[in-house]
């Protein structure tokens, strides 16, 4: 990745870190910018809450998006735009990502949103339970009844293991990047 002085007047892609949890908020600034083109890559997937389940949407790089924009020209709006951290550096130099990279990130999630299927939960799996007496409380998944859609977990009670069988839209998973396996 080539190493760009902030003197420099053609245009670049960069990555920019985020303040926390406020991609979103940057990447709206960042449009608003002239001459700065900006993407907020997300994976959209379904997930089970005490609502039940809804489609939620997250950053696939959490923290970070992508600008282009020439840093003799914009580097200082970019950087203090709101909900930016400040743009990747090595030193006093911009460090640039290369198009291809960007055309690979696009290619994945056209129009800026990837549509990821739901994993099945597997043995071992953590979750959190989010209806009844246990509402808040981790387990482990143990076991599975997918025609009966529900769901063995062992849950830690006056510090002994117990197994117990719930409904699927009694838990949801503990957060995880959808990109792990």
């Amino acid at each position: 990745m080539p190493l760009i002085p902030p003197s420099c007047e053609t245009p670049f892609w960069f990555c920019v870190k985020t303040q926390p949890r406020r991609e979103r908020a940057a990447y709206k600034t960042l449009l608003t910018l002239p001459e700065v083109e900006a993407i907020l890559p997300m994976a959209r997937y379904p997930k089970q809450n005490s609502k039940g389940k809804r489609m939620t949407s997250e950053a696939i790089f959490p923290g970070y998006l992508f600008c282009r924009f020439s840093p003799v020209n914009s580097s200082r709006a970019v950087q203090y735009s709101q909900g930016v951290a400040y743009i990747i550096k090595r030193g006093d130099k911009l460090v640039s990502l290369r198009d291809e990279l960007i055309e690979e990130i696009r290619e994945l999630a056209p129009e800026g949103v990837l549509e990821l299927e739901p994993k099945p939960l597997m043995p071992g799996e953590r979750v959190r339970l989010i209806q009844g007496i246990f509402s808040g409380s981790e387990a482990e998944v143990v076991g599975l009844a997918p025609s009966a859609e529900r769901v063995k977990v062992l849950l830690e009670i006056l510090g002994r293991e117990q197994e117990i069988t719930l409904p699927l839209e009694e838990i949801e998973r503990m957060f995880e990047n959808p990109f792990s396996d």
